[in-house]
């Protein structure tokens, strides 16, 4: 199963304190140089003579003005003890004990520095044992306003900033947008209330809060223009009342720009003096800034003084609601103070302003439009829209925060015109079926949970609160879930070992991707597809990405299905690069443990790591004489592979050689049986960190764990005799993003074995779930291998081993033929596996790498499938353009509901069966039978 790997700050930190780097200059001081040599040793030739060693600083890092308070760790300390960091001595020296001792560091200079610990005649020094920082402080923040939706990018000078930084407005976490410097950084602000708020910044060098605050405003929005009217002649002096109206702000009335004659400085409002116009009527005012574009229709009437007939020239709004109760604004000239006003039939309720204005609260009307009638003297035909509208239901009442679903949406008063929205974010109408009913596909939605839906048509609106449900389907852990199929499905696709969503990556529905639906991924890596006539389960649907494996699921009925994708080495390594070069265009690159782009004259190396091995004081005697130490395997690989280890008498120093990623670094202690068997007694792993090219760890482990559960194996129907010869069978245990902890005790040939395992694991571990995994394997790769995963060691006392699953019918065409993207697959066990979930792995063998091209999930009753054939020019080929060997490997995953897989369960299989199979290169098109698709 692809695993998801994290980075956390917590692993950077792992990092800074345990890779290699070069000795830091020599110190000038006389002192110190004068002492046995004129050398301070590297990590690697540290001199230590009687039991003088230099081990640890805590903490191993402090300000540049000193007094940091540290621990010096190691052995053979005494009072007379002197301690160097950097040429200057520390102060404060206390001698705690033969293990440790406890100083104050002087002043230094920025960066890392050599700790050096002279007893007597002897001395030790720790290169890069303690790093001087600039404390934290903000000096400047440019501009101190931002924008309420979020987003706006401020930039703040000071000292101080590395790596880790965190960045608060208020009580909220700020996005660090770009780092160009350890002096200089850019920050995004959050969405958040409109208020004035303190910037804090923090991080390991400490903590600083700006002296002022920065204002956060809502979005530029125009509201009313007081007074609404004025001549044609212009000159009148309006105030333009609403939010972030700045200095600055760009006007229009109509066509013609305005000027700003005062602005108040909370942005609630401007005035300006409005210009000629060529006729009587209405005109809207645009207002733009760098917090939006605001447009207020009809915001003023133009009055020609030169007609003096009476007449209404504005009507606003022009609609409202049929219940009544809209104010309604008349504007003209020579409006008569008598007489009553009328919509349609029936008297408004009208307060007499002066011979332009007349104001008025609408009595109740049908839907449709009505005259309006201003005593005997003044009549507007069809001049008010009464709008009649209304939600009472969704079906479903719940999508994808991707958005792109179809929603059913039931009220009355559905007309030509009809807007709706979603948390005020525009859903797009597809269809109104009837007065009563429309159909529209779902906006995306910046974040899950209840949101109003909001229903608009000349004016008017409707609003139904908390009508509609956004999840994100990511955060439930689950491959498939969300219920049956009804009109859409929500993709979500990742990288299975960084975690990240795969933009551009593709969804299809079918095996046929020019007939079946498609769609990319967002930057969220999600995607929707939605058909009214879209109905599970669905024969296949397959999420894709070149330089990535596919993953299909046949015959699926789930509503939301997420698909992890593992990248090929060349694509994981890619995307490194791109991540390093985004962080350095931002200037927040911490090259620690990056590959480096610009070293392309010799292939990176390996890392190495070395370290010592300890024993807890209660396994000194009980826990064997033999140490073993390797690493966890890398989740790329699917069967168990040789790596780099080393065999130690009793304890000591071990240096190996490690593969790139995370890893634990583990020591088993134990001794050999008369058989030849490695026999584990007791166990440590050092904490868990990520190893990266052409760097040196040093990794201290210390054996505290004793094995002393008995695990005992039961055999089902042994196959053992069946296979010749048998290799071995072997026991690993799944430690999440750690790997794979292959068990170096070897199981015989008989039909139960008993293995001693930890009833505990050392460190904390966290929630990671636990596995255990025993297989068995034959030299002959050809016949199926059977596998049992299982909870919780401890609880365990006799695990019965499952018969195997049976044999496979590989891919057709049948092995030893060409082989031309006719990806038709057949599955025939020799038992009937009921409909739970089987998973099968397809992927090919390119020299010593296995790449898992295609992931398959189907029910276990699903014997044969067709998977799609791209046809290069959007996706590619999954496989290569030769394939030496192909690999398929099938899982029994039991109690488990197919469509509701949750991501822990989908790996606690039963029994795994596998077989390999020989392709050739398809043949020239031409040669080709295109009835059957093989070569002929």
């Amino acid at each position: 199963m692809p695993k998801l790997r994290v980075k956390s700050a917590f692993l950077a930190a792992l990092l800074l304190c345990n890779c290699y780097s070069p000795p830091a200059e020599t110190p000038q001081n006389n002192e110190l140089n004068g002492y046995k040599d004129n050398y301070i040793p590297g990590i690697n030739d540290i001199q230590v003579a009687s039991q003088l060693t230099l081990n640890s600083i805590y903490p191993a890092s402090g300000p540049l003005e000193g007094g940091t308070a540290i621990d010096i760790i190691g052995s053979g300390f005494s009072p007379e003890s002197r301690v160097f960091i950097g040429d200057k001595p520390a102060e404060n020296i206390v001698f705690r004990a033969a293990s440790r001792l406890s100083a104050s560091t002087p002043a230094g200079e920025f960066g890392p520095v050599t700790v050096t610990v002279i007893n007597g005649s002897e001395k030790v020094s720790l290169p890069n044992g303690f790093s001087y920082f600039h404390q934290v402080k903000i000096n400047k923040i440019d501009p101190l306003i931002a924008i309420s939706t979020g987003g706006s990018r401020l930039t703040i000078s000071g000292q101080g900033f590395i790596a880790g930084t965190v960045v608060r407005v208020g009580a909220a976490l700020a996005a660090i947008a770009a780092f160009p410097s350890d002096e200089e950084m850019v920050i995004a602000i959050p969405p958040m209330p409109a208020g004035n708020y303190a910037i804090t910044i923090s991080n390991l060098n400490g903590s600083s809060t700006y002296s002022k605050k920065v204002q956060v405003v809502d979005p530029l929005k125009v509201q009313a223009v007081n007074p609404p009217y004025g001549p044609l002649t212009g000159g009148t002096e309006i105030t333009i009342s609403g939010s972030a109206l700045f200095e600055g702000t760009s006007l229009w009335l109509g066509e013609q720009p305005l000027s700003i004659t005062a602005a108040t400085a909370d942005g609630g409002s401007i005035k300006s003096i409005t210009p000629p116009a060529a006729g009587e009527g209405m005109a809207s005012l645009r207002a733009a800034n760098i917090w939006g574009e605001s447009v207020l229709e009809n915001a003023f009437v133009y009055l020609d003084d030169a007609n003096s007939d009476a007449r209404v020239v504005a009507l606003l709004p022009p609609s409202g609601p049929a219940a009544g109760g809209e104010r309604v604004t008349l504007i003209g000239y020579n409006l008569p103070a008598e007489g009553e006003v009328k919509f349609g039939p029936n008297k408004a309720a009208c307060r007499y302003i002066d011979s332009h204005e007349i104001v008025c609260n609408t009595p109740g009307g049908r839907d449709g439009q009505v005259d309006i009638t201003i005593g005997n003297s003044i009549t507007l035909p069809a001049a008010y829209t009464y709008v009649d509208i209304g939600i009472s239901a969704l079906n479903p009442k719940d999508g994808s925060i991707a958005g792109g679903e179809l929603v059913t949406i039931s009220g009355h008063g559905y007309k030509e015109g009809t807007r709706v929205y979603f948390d005020g974010n525009s859903a797009e109408l597809i269809e109104i079926l009837s007065p009563n009913e429309l159909v529209v596909r779902i906006p995306p939605a910046a974040a899950a949970g209840q949101v109003a839906v909001t229903l608009s048509r000349s004016g008017v609106t409707a609003t139904l609160e908390e009508a509609f449900t956004y999840y994100n389907n990511a955060n439930r852990l689950h491959w498939t879930s969300g219920g049956k199929i009804n009109g859409a499905i929500n993709g979500y696709i990742y990288n299975a070992w960084s975690g990240k969503p795969l933009k551009d990556a593709y969804l299809l529905i079918g095996s046929d991707p020019k007939n079946g639906l498609g769609g990319y991924t967002d930057a969220k890596g999600m995607v929707t597809i939605s058909s009214p006539g879209l109905k599970g389960p669905l024969s296949i649907v397959t999420g894709s990405k070149p330089g990535y494996s596919n993953i299909s699921f046949v015959q699926v009925d789930a509503r939301d299905m997420i698909f992890w994708l593992t990248p090929s080495p060349d694509a994981e390594y890619q995307e490194m690069l791109e991540e390093q070069q985004q962080q350095q265009e931002e200037g927040n690159s911490d090259n620690e443990g990056n590959v480096d782009p610009g070293n392309n004259e010799k292939p990176p190396v390996m890392p190495r790591v070395f370290g010592n091995v300890t024993r807890a004081k209660s396994l000194e005697l009980e826990a064997g004489n033999i140490v073993w130490v390797f690493y966890t395997q890398n989740y790329m690989y699917g069967t168990p592979y040789v790596q780099s280890k080393a065999q130690l008498q009793y304890g000591g120093e071990y240096s190996l050689t490690a593969e790139v990623g995370e890893k634990a670094i583990v020591a088993f202690s134990g001794d050999y049986d008369n058989r030849g068997n490695f026999i584990a007694k007791g166990l440590g792993i050092a904490p868990f960190q990520f190893f990266d090219y052409d760097k040196i760890y040093k990794v201290d482990i210390v054996i505290d764990t004793p094995l002393d559960t008995p695990l005992k194996l039961i055999f089902n129907d042994s196959p053992l005799d069946a296979l010749t010869p048998v290799s071995s069978t072997l026991l690993t245990v799944d430690l999440g993003g750690m790997g794979y902890l292959p068990w170096p005790q070897r199981i015989g040939d008989s039909a139960t074995e008993t293995i001693m395992m930890p009833s505990k694991l050392p460190h904390d571990l966290g929630e990671i779930k636990l596995f255990a995994r025993c297989g068995l394997y034959s030299e002959n790769m050809n016949v199926p291998m059977s596998e049992v995963r299982l909870g919780q060691i401890a609880p365990h006392g006799e695990v019965p081993v499952s018969p195997m699953l049976g044999v496979l019918k590989m891919l057709s065409p049948e092995p030893q033929t060409y082989f031309n993207n006719d990806y038709h697959f057949i599955f025939e066990p020799t038992i009937t596996p009921p409909p739970y979930p089987t998973f099968h792995q397809i992927y090919y063998v390119d020299g010593i790498t296995g790449r898992i091209s295609w992931m398959v999930f189907s029910r276990g009753d699903v014997k044969e499938f067709t998977l799609p054939n791209y046809d290069g020019t959007s996706l590619g080929s999954p496989f290569g353009a030769t394939m030496q060997t192909t690999v398929i490997q099938s899982y029994y995953v039991p109690e488990l509901e197919f469509d509701d897989m949750d991501d822990y369960r989908t790996g606690d299989w039963i029994s795994r069966a596998y077989n390999y199979t020989y392709f050739d290169a398809a043949p020239p098109e031409e040669t080709t039978d295109p009835a059957d698709g093989l070569s002929e």
